[in-house]
Order: C-alpha cells, then structure tokens, then sequence
C-alpha cells in the first residue's frame, strides 16, 4: 500500500528553480532515503513535505503530495502534524537545531487549537500594524505552536532550561518568568531577552532597584501590579519595559463592550511612560 506519493514535484526560491519534476512513493512499511549532493535539492523536498516550504520562502510550482487519498500541499505544518502525524525532526542547523530528538518531535507534535486560533486570526487581520505575542507558555511543545501560528515573541511566567531551550530556539524574542535573584539569573543563562519579573505585585519598585546593583544588564520587565498610576515608578526604578494585562485591559469592560474606556485606559497608561521617559 502506499503511504506517500510525490509525483513531478517542482518548487522555486524566486526565479531559483530548486526542484523540478521529483518523483517518487513510499509504501507501507517502507524507509526511504533521498540521496544527492549539496544543493540538490534534498531539503527542500522534506520541507516541502512537511508544509513548511512557504515560511522558508519557497513555493510550490507544479506537481502533487498525496498521503493516503489526502493532498499535503492544502495543509498547513500544524495541520499536517494533527491529521497525519507526519513531523519534520531538522538535523542540526536549522530552526530546533540546539534541540534533542525527542524534544523536536515533541515541538512538532503540540497543538492548542484555540490558543493558536485565536494568534491566526489576530494575524490575518491585523498583520504588521501588530506586534503579536503569544503566553501564558509553561511547556516546551507550545513554542512551536505559537510560532507556527504567526507569534513575533514568546512570554512565559517561569525559568525551566527545557521550555527556555525551546523557546529560544524559535529565534524570537523571549521572556522568561522570575523572581528571586537565582531565578533572574537563570532566565538570563537560557536566553531570555527581557526576564519577566512575575509577580510584581509581590515586590515593588524597590526590589528592581535592589536587583539592578547585581544585575545592571539584564532586561527587566515587571507583570502583575502595573496600573497606569505606578507606572511611572517602575520605569524611574530602572524596568526596560513593563506588562500590563487586566490593568490595561480590564475583563469587566471588555465582557461589557466598553472598548472605547479599553481605550481610554491604554491612552493613559502610554501617557504616563512618556512623561517619565521625557
């Protein structure tokens, strides 16, 4: 029985004709092996496969990708994880290239449907006039996930070297959660470009002036207990940026459809950072 048929497959980086007319099945049962000198073309068969060919700038000019009775070439990376179980592991250099095996294919096989519905959605509409994030991440899997459905950088509330590998991994920008000295250290150590310091409620300003004199260069970025009232006390303490969710966006008004007061509350919030940055 065949699994997997690739008939005169033709895929193109621009005016770069990187594969043309590939051919060839894999059967029930079957390990097959693409073979070819660099540049060949090998890679871009895989990615093609995988649904990952147009994030890489390619594009699909002719032929067809049949699994089973369905065509690969309608279905998203994500799509071809969930329905087929069919997972691209890089070899090493590549986007997951710092990752094991079993993470990668752990990477490739986590799905949050409405999370990730929610980014795709916020993405199509929205597109650059956004800068779109994607949390509350706790679990290597859901980089993936988030990057896939169009995240531009990745927050979480905790340090853990497995999730922080992952995230990094994505090449996004990343925020790691912390709170005592060890941990803001540790989220630094993994990468993280800006350390969330969660709960900030519990702390206060004074505590990142205390950390600023161990740590002078790392990022910080206190979520929990921002309002638009102590803001600016944040910021004179020495944060890089702040986070903001029921604060700027309270649940009651939204619920209610009060975007206009939504509004109004982020105009003064923004109002306050630009008074303490002038």
């Amino acid at each position: 029985m065949t699994r997997l048929a690739v008939e005169g497959l033709a895929v193109h980086y621009g005016a770069i004709r990187a594969l043309h007319d590939v051919s060839f099945t894999v059967e029930e049962g079957e390990m097959v092996a693409l073979i070819g000198a660099n540049g060949a073309g090998k890679s871009t068969a895989l990615w093609t496969l995988a649904g990952q060919i147009g994030e890489l700038g390619g594009r699909v000019v002719a032929g067809r990708v049949r699994y089973g009775d369905a065509d690969l070439l309608a279905h998203s990376a994500a799509q071809i994880v969930r329905r087929f179980g069919l997972a691209l592991v890089p070899e090493g250099r590549r986007i997951f290239g710092n990752l094991t095996v079993l993470e990668n294919l752990r990477l490739a096989a986590y799905t949050t449907p409405d999370a990730a519905a929610v980014a795709r959605a916020l993405d199509r509409a929205f597109g650059e006039r956004i800068l779109l994030g994607m949390g509350t991440l706790t679990r290597p899997e859901q980089a993936a996930e988030a990057l896939d459905a169009g995240a531009r950088f990745l927050v979480s509330p905790v340090t853990d070297e497995a999730l922080g590998r992952a995230m990094a991994a994505t090449g996004l920008p990343i925020m790691l959660g912390a709170l005592t000295p060890t941990e803001v250290w540790r989220a630094h150590q993994l990468g993280s470009d800006v350390v969330k310091l969660f709960p900030g409620s519990a702390v206060g300003p004074e505590y990142v002036k205390a950390l600023r004199g161990p740590f002078p260069d790392i990022r910080l970025m206190p979520t929990g207990g921002v309002d638009e009232h102590n803001v600016g006390d944040w910021f004179r303490a020495g944060v890089f940026a702040v986070g903001a969710g029921s604060q700027l966006s309270p649940a009651k008004l939204a619920k209610e459809g009060k975007f206009d007061e939504i509004t109004a509350v982020a105009r003064r919030f923004a109002a306050a950072i630009t008074a303490i940055r002038n």
